[in-house]
């Protein structure tokens, strides 16, 4: 099992704290991605870890659930309503064991065919920009009369 980082760096230095604790091997940084890789990027994980201090709803865990693969998040914004016991996992912010043990699970599950595709695209798609985008134009245009 590899662990892929992927999005804008921090001012923490990553490599050298991987080096530090001996897991280049195991663990890529990716640090600038054009968007449309990331489909394929999800497409290739066993699933999403997500864990913020702060959200909104964010298209990244709407997108990795439409190719079918779950989402550990943190229980922050709108994860809630989007990662559920048939979507993935959710712990607290700041809970590092509990965010281990449902990588844990989640990847157990995954390997035991817990999750169906189908169902986990099912859960995303009323949050997608297909579904999403036109609910916008009408409160906007409902705003600006």
């Amino acid at each position: 099992t590899t662990l892929r980082l992927v999005g804008p760096r921090a001012d923490y230095p990553v490599e050298a704290e991987l080096a530090r604790l001996g897991l280049e091997g195991r663990v890529t940084v990716d640090a600038e991605l054009p968007q449309e890789e990331l489909p394929k990027i999800y497409g290739k994980a066993t699933c999403l870890a997500l864990p913020s201090q702060a959200e909104g709803l964010p298209c990244v865990a709407v997108e990795s659930l439409l190719v079918g693969r779950p989402v550990v998040a943190t229980r922050v914004g709108g994860l809630p309503e989007l990662v559920r016991a048939d979507t993935g996992a959710l712990v607290e912010v700041g809970d590092v064991g509990g965010l281990a043990a449902a990588l844990d699970a989640v990847l157990e599950q995954v390997s035991g065919g817990r999750y169906e595709t189908e169902a986990l695209r099912s859960a995303a798609l009323p949050f997608a920009w297909e579904a999403s985008g036109p609910r916008m134009v009408q409160v906007v245009r409902g705003l600006i009369g």
